[in-house]
């Protein structure tokens, strides 16, 4: 059942000279923007005790809004419940929302009074801090990679991928007798705590296990900024692969 009754939100006028109806939005009342809050996913939250931070919750995935997305959403929700309709009068509706400012149905100060408290759980606490912490983010990212390389069975070694490489470190998988696959440190930047992984193909005539090794041959580049959770299908498949070439892999990141 249809939880709101949006006719109540419009005044029907009849001109006295055509007798044609006409509608206008009326303000919407704050208990209206507290069910339609609850209903559609906003809510508000602090993270840590300190700041509040307005989020929308759908299906467990969590993602940052003001009050100009929730107007959005509000207006567009709005409009299929009368589109749904097909009685003529809703037309009148419809036209009386086109017709109306859709930034005016809730405003700045509606956030704090609308948007009831959510307490977050550790999967949401985590979702929250990989939107609004850029070192966590950048943490996390990187510590995803490198799990995804030690399950994957890579081995570590501390010294450079290649001489011209600029960073020490770098993960590596041997595939065959003189193939390898190499994920290395590509960039790193202490100030501002940027890891980027990527992720070649090396052919070596004499792999050392540590020190520093250069590959006989260019190095295939296979995916360049590695990323577990965009690149995950196009790392499987180059684990089953592990000669596909970098079209395969992306045909398969570009196809979840």
């Amino acid at each position: 059942m249809e939880p709101f009754n949006f006719e109540n939100c419009f005044r029907i006028t009849q001109d006295r000279n055509t007798g044609r109806q006409k509608a206008k939005m009326l303000p919407l009342d704050d208990d209206m923007k507290i069910a339609l809050c609850k209903t559609l996913g906003f809510y508000c939250c602090s993270l840590d005790g300190k700041k509040k931070y307005y989020m929308h919750l759908e299906s467990g995935k969590l993602g940052l809004v003001n009050y100009k997305n929730i107007n959005r959403k509000i207006y567009d929700y709005i409009e299929c419940y009368f589109q749904k309709s097909l009685d003529p009068i809703d037309m009148i509706y419809l036209e009386a929302l086109y017709s109306s400012f859709s930034s005016k149905i809730f405003k700045r100060s509606d956030l704090i009074k609308c948007c009831s408290d959510y307490s977050l759980n550790d999967d949401t606490k985590h979702q929250l801090r990989m939107l609004i912490d850029d070192k966590y983010r950048k943490l996390y990212n990187r510590d995803e990679v490198i799990k995804y390389l030690k399950n994957n069975s890579f081995k570590y070694n501390e010294y450079k991928f290649e001489s011209a490489c600029h960073t020490d470190g770098f993960y590596y998988k041997q595939i065959n007798e003189n193939d390898y696959l190499i994920c290395s440190y590509a960039a790193y930047d202490e100030k501002r705590n940027i890891y980027i992984f990527d992720m070649f193909r090396c052919y070596y005539s004499k792999f050392k296990e540590r020190g520093t090794n250069d590959p006989t041959c260019e190095p295939e580049d296979l995916i360049l900024g590695v990323n577990v959770s965009e690149h995950k299908k196009g790392l499987d498949y180059l684990m089953a692969n592990p000669y596909a070439s970098k079209y395969d892999i992306y045909d398969k990141i570009e196809n979840i």
